[in-house]
This record gives C-alpha cells, sequence and structure tokens, in this order.
C-alpha cells in the first residue's frame, strides 16, 4: 500500500456487524459461546446461563418490574437476535427454560441506597406520632437555608 505524504491513506469507518465478526473469528463462538436464549454472542455468564448483553438486560428488567407478558401468537415465537425483541412473553420463558435465576445481584450501592431510604421513611413515620401528628417537642423544622445564606465567604 502506498503512502502520500506518509498519512495513512483515508477509508471510511464501517461498523461490522456481530454475526461478520462471529464468522471472520470463530475463537469468539469457542471462547464464549452463544447465548442460550438468542443465539447471539454471549459476553458471559449472567444469572446462571451464557448469555448476550440484551438478554442479560431483558432478564433482569422483567424480573424487577415484575411485568406480566402476554403472547400474541401461539406460545411459539422464535427467540434469534433480529427477532428477539417481537415477543417479551416467549423471550421471558425462554430465559427461565434455559435456566436463568430468579435472584438478581444488587450492585452494592443499589443496597445502600435502599437502607438509607429506610432509614429515612423510619425517622419520617417516628417523627409523625401515632396518629400522623408531630409531637410538641419535634414541630421545629430546622433547615439550612438561613444558615447558609448567614455563611462568611473566605
Amino acid at each position: 500500500m502506498t503512502y502520500i505524504d506518509g498519512k495513512l491513506p483515508h477509508t471510511p469507518y464501517r461498523p461490522i456487524s456481530r454475526s461478520c465478526r462471529r464468522m471472520r473469528n470463530p475463537t469468539i463462538n469457542s471462547r464464549k459461546g452463544l447465548c442460550a436464549i438468542c443465539g447471539d454472542v454471549a459476553t458471559g455468564v449472567h444469572h446462571g446461563v451464557p448469555a448476550c448483553e440484551g438478554c442479560k438486560g431483558f432478564f433482569r428488567r422483567s424480573v424487577m418490574r415484575k411485568t406480566p407478558y402476554t403472547c400474541p401468537r401461539n406460545k411459539r415465537c422464535e427467540i434469534t437476535p433480529t427477532q428477539r425483541n417481537k415477543c417479551q412473553y416467549c423471550r421471558f420463558v425462554k430465559c427461565t427454560q434455559a435456566g436463568m435465576r430468579m435472584k438478581i445481584e444488587i450492585h452494592p450501592i443499589e443496597q445502600t441506597i435502599g437502607r438509607l431510604r429506610q432509614l429515612v421513611n423510619a425517622c419520617h413515620k417516628k417523627a409523625l406520632g401515632v396518629h400522623g401528628q408531630k409531637r410538641p417537642d419535634e414541630r421545629k423544622i430546622v433547615t439550612l437555608d438561613p444558615l447558609v445564606s448567614k455563611r462568611k465567604h473566605i
């Protein structure tokens, strides 16, 4: 290849589809395998099953939202990389049949946020008292706005 002025020749960037990458590089299939749900390239073992990012996220969202799905056809839809978004019911059934576990691992930061919300709710309920009215000693609410406005700038 000849270079003009020592520069690389301009070639427009064209992304390669996943199926082309699999065909060009068969080691992708042997290293990570295929998604047990749709047959796309698996990015790892997610929820106990080799799965692609799409099926991993779909399963996680489905479990978290507890959305009841219905099949618009005969409950025998084909789940492929190109057809996987057509029927959520059949995709979710295939996820569970493939062995995806319903247990979701929650990120530690999400656990911390959940605990903080519980603490705030508990404190709020305690402040309201038994009948939903504030106790006499808790009627004054201190806000930081006056304190912040009176601070001295250094």
